[in-house]
């Protein structure tokens, strides 16, 4: 896969931002709602400006800083009566 750089003087479509990060239809369409970034109506397309969607990558965390939680333990099948 080659690296995607976002454009800031481009317009994104709904299905490239969904591509550019990673998403599907429902977590796009919360992000819209939630105001994560903007979004304008461009004929019967949706458009997200590419200085709004740098600017809302620039805001999320750094992924080095992620740390997974741990997995719950299950009960074996032998320990059950």
């Amino acid at each position: 896969m080659t690296p995607t750089t976002i454009n800031p003087d481009r317009l994104y479509r709904s299905h490239e931002v969904m591509h550019l990060l990673g998403c599907r239809n429902t977590k796009f369409w919360a992000l819209v709602k939630s105001g994560a970034f903007e979004c304008h109506r461009l004929g019967g397309s949706v458009v997200v400006s590419g200085e709004s969607l740098k600017a809302f990558v620039n805001s999320l965390p750094p992924a080095n800083n992620y740390k997974r939680p741990p997995r719950p333990v299950r009960p074996s099948r032998a320990s059950m009566p």
